[in-house]
């Protein structure tokens, strides 16, 4: 006969538990909070009362005239002392930076940095292939009797960029400063009028370019291209020559910057970054180079160039611009060849890392996947055989002393489930070490990962939780969340060409949570916080959980930390939900209106204190409530969209969402136990999955990396559910370990009025469930270690219950037994966290000898019936 259980069991209904919530039910909800999250956070920040008025930011005139020279495959690598003299006087004069040139696509070539530069966004030239044409792809400007010229091809150039989600808009430059000249080709094409007429041309600079520079606010001149050549220094200090009788000839007063605008012509290269100088008012001699584009030193971007000059001329900024000005800030180096080193390293990291991002990416799917096959092969296709060795033993039969029975391979796949768990967030953690330097970088990157991921799974095996069956998840989850957390509280550094990071050749992101970091941060913050919160009794464990997860919104949201959009709305109603459903309640209409005016509410207070700091220093939060309020947003939502669809279609990472999502049906939440019966041992575990599961959905839509969000995380989360559920099940023959507390039976509770019940919010003497002092039922008779006997003296048979007593609906199970089912013995709502029922005879203890905690005993297998 069970215990704990009145009446007959029914073969259909709902399942005990919170009435009418089933897995379905559950799912159906989570996509509700969904859905409206992200309604609310497309069409309700606009709304929100109090928000200020968007208005052009004044700016002050530093000059009256701007020169921007534009040298073709220009590196720091390039600069030297007697190769490119003038170079390196002006990298002393003036501030220097690291200048992404991502253009609308992944290879910049010279036609498309000029279409770039010209309209202060990222455009494209003329189509082309994998490698840049040796040759200019456009014909040359079409002089007119005047002094100026005609663009023949830029209505083709607009019409090709008008297919872009870009918003972008050639001829910008020129309409905003209203007098451009231009020296050469390839500077005629950034500065053309949208109808391609050019104010001032000259095809070559002329011997004495004095008169020239001062006949327009702003000059555009294009220097000798530098190519992978074995002729590279020689072109380099042509085009050092260049800029020398340029910065000679300009007007005094006037602002001179350097840059290298494109990869080079006539080679496939791997991306680099190049060089950007900016010397006169404005700009602080040995500073380094920044924008609000990239938010972190000495990184600026191509498109930043044009607005620079606008601002340095005190105009109005141009709507259709992207790019926002370049400031100065920071030191550079002591020397001028500390600085060049400096920025040279940074380009050599990016180069380094970009060409492993995939291979990287490809192995983890692998892994995952391979580890689903393993652990189905292994563990869960014999799942009732590896339950019934890990168990007790039936009456009247004797095992041999030694080695309990289960295979030693079983617990290989629980090692190896957690080492993998640590793989990501040891990616993140090689950068602490300069690995791009070596000679052999992909070795010591390896070598680096596997060094990270011995580490945490040592430390989660070793430490004094070790002994709990969610102690290493624990470990590993929340050793992942502080990584990440402290990287972006200290400026984001290791996820800056981090193989799971981002990369400034991408150029989508150089500072903050990054859409990956943010899916293995949710991942380690939920299922951490779920396991500490475990740990705690009662209105306590809501309290913990709510407290954290607010915790880890404000590290993902705040402008200077985190400053991921997408990020708040979807971990608001992550932990809200999870909260609600550790609390015993149900998710109701209401709670999912909650939780979105909850999300759409964080994010517009971040995004409305980020929005009221200056124009330089607000971070992706603030440029976006401005484009809301500008009308620009919808461009900026809609790249987002495509880009995230074409990523759905185009990357295996959605292979292996999808694998998961079959695995997690079929094989973890079958309703025979497994994963179902850990969720219903650790409520607080399973509203951290819940969470993450609403956080990865919510990830996927509002974000455009899309589908790598969800992928992320289940690199953490899967591996982490597997191990969980494979400790559960052998549990109750781990080796008994010595500094683990004996485990004796309480005296029988004084019997109290249940305050459960649907929509209860628990009880006020609820304990931890089911560890550290409490061991749940086994279905059998329990394992008495021989190290540890104690007297069972003041125990008694157990009294079954009435049948007349009413059956209690307590807030632990939410669905995780079905009716007509057999549940290996384990009785979820006769737990330690169950109340007495009232009006029903006490129950006094069952008769079963005393153990070691639940480390000891756990609820592992089907006992004797």
């Amino acid at each position: 006969m069970r215990s704990g259980r009145s009446g007959p069991r029914p073969s259909t209904g709902a399942p005990v538990g919170v009435p009418g919530e089933r897995p379905v039910s559950l799912l159906l909800r989570v996509a509700a909070v969904c859905a409206v999250v992200v309604i609310a956070a497309i069409t309700g920040i606009t709304a929100v009362p109090g928000l200020p008025v968007a208005s052009p930011s004044l700016v002050t005139a530093a000059t009256d005239h701007v020169v921007v020279v534009g040298v073709t495959g220009l590196r720091w690598d390039d600069v030297d002392a007697h190769r490119t003299p003038t170079l390196w006087r002006l990298l002393g004069e003036g501030s220097a930076g690291a200048l992404s040139v991502r253009a609308a696509g992944p290879l910049t070539c010279p036609a498309d940095g000029w279409v770039t530069l010209g309209a202060g966004n990222r455009g494209r030239g003329p189509r082309h292939g994998r490698s840049c044409p040796s040759t200019f792809p456009l014909r040359p400007p079409v002089t007119t009797r005047t002094e100026g010229a005609r663009l023949p091809e830029q209505a083709a150039i607009a019409a090709r960029n008008s297919e872009l989600s870009q918003g972008t808009r050639p001829g910008a430059l020129a309409d905003g400063v209203r007098c451009v000249t231009a020296v050469g080709p390839g500077a005629a094409v950034a500065a053309a009028h949208p109808t391609g007429r050019i104010d001032r041309y000259a095809a070559a600079l002329p011997a004495d370019p004095t008169v020239l520079l001062t006949r327009c606010p702003v000059t555009l001149v294009e220097a000798p291209a530098i190519a992978e050549t074995a002729l590279r220094d020689r072109q380099a200090s042509t085009a050092d020559a260049v800029i020398a009788r340029v910065d000679a000839a300009r007007p005094p007063g006037s602002v001179l910057m350097v840059v290298g605008l494109s990869e080079a012509a006539g080679t496939a290269p791997i991306p680099r970054l190049h060089v950007a100088l900016a010397v006169g008012p404005g700009f602080t001699p040995g500073a380094e180079l920044t924008s609000p584009t990239t938010g972190k030193a000495p990184f600026v971007q191509l498109m930043d160039i044009a607005p620079t000059a606008i601002a340095a001329l005190g105009l109005d900024p141009v709507p259709a611009m992207n790019g926002v000005a370049i400031v100065s800030e920071g030191e550079q180096a002591a020397t001028p060849a500390g600085e060049i080193a400096r920025l040279v390293d940074h380009d050599r990291a990016a180069g380094v890392q970009r060409p492993l991002v995939q291979p990287f990416f490809t192995i983890m799917v692998v892994a995952v996947i391979a580890l689903l096959l393993v652990s189905w092969r292994l563990v869960f296709r014999r799942w009732h055989t590896v339950v019934a060795e890990a168990g007790p033993a039936p009456r009247g039969a004797v095992r041999k002393p030694g080695r309990p029975r289960w295979p030693r391979t079983i617990e290989v796949v629980e090692v190896v489930a957690v080492a993998l768990a640590t793989v990501p967030v040891a990616a993140f953690a090689v950068n602490v070490v300069p690995w791009w330097r070596s000679d052999h970088p992909l070795f010591v990157c390896v070598a680096l990962i596997v060094a990270g991921m011995a580490a945490l799974t040592g430390l989660a095996y070793g430490g004094p939780w070790r002994g709990r069956p969610t102690g290493p998840i624990g470990c590993v989850a929340v050793g992942t969340a502080l990584v990440l957390a402290a990287d972006v509280l200290t400026g984001s550094n290791l996820q800056l060409n981090a193989l799971p990071g981002y990369s400034p050749l991408v150029a989508g992101r150089f500072t903050g949570f990054g859409n990956l970091a943010f899916g293995v941060f949710a991942a380690g913050a939920l299922i951490g916080i779920g396991c500490l919160a475990q740990a705690v009794p009662g209105w306590r464990r809501p309290t913990l959980f709510t407290v954290a997860g607010a915790a880890a919104v404000l590290i993902v949201g705040a402008p200077g930390w985190g400053a991921d959009v997408g990020g708040i709305l979807a971990l608001t109603p992550a932990v809200l939900l999870a909260a609600v459903r550790l609390s015993g309640r149900r998710v109701s209409g209401g709670v999912v209106a909650g939780a979105a005016v909850a999300a759409l509410g964080t994010v517009s207070a971040f995004a409305a204190a980020d929005y009221s700091r200056p124009e330089e220093d607000r971070s992706h939060l603030g440029r976006f409530v401005a484009q809301l309020l500008d009308g620009s947003a919808g461009t900026v939502i809609q790249r987002k969209a495509e880009a995230n669809v074409n990523l759905l279609l185009t990357s295996h990472l959605t292979i292996l969402v999808l694998a998961v999502a079959v695995f997690v049906t079929f094989v973890l939440l079958v309703p025979t136990g497994r994963l179902r019966r850990v969720l219903g041992l650790y409520p607080a575990v399973r509203a951290g999955l819940v969470g993450l599961l609403v956080a990865a959905v919510l990830g996927f839509g509002l974000n455009d990396s899309g589908v790598a969000v969800p992928a992320f995380a289940v690199m953490v989360a899967v591996p982490l559910a597997i191990a969980l559920t494979i400790r559960v099940a052998l549990a109750g023959q781990r080796p008994v370990r010595r500094e683990l507390p004996v485990w004796s039976p309480p005296a029988a509770p004084a019997l109290l009025p249940s305050v459960s019940g649907p929509g209860g919010g628990g009880t006020p003497t609820d304990a931890p469930d089911p560890e550290p002092d409490t061991p749940p039922s086994t279905g059998g008779d329990p394992v008495v270690p021989e190290a540890s006997p104690v007297s069972a003296q003041s125990q008694t048979p157990t009294q079954p219950e009435t049948d007349s007593a009413p059956e209690t609906d307590g807030p632990e199970t939410d669905g995780l037994e079905t009716d007509g089912l057999e549940t290996d013995g384990l009785e979820t709502d006769s737990g330690p966290d169950s109340e007495p029922r009232a009006g029903s005879t006490p129950v006094p203890p069952s008769p079963r000898p005393p153990t070691l905690d639940t480390d000891s005993v756990a609820p592992s297998g089907r006992g004797a019936r």
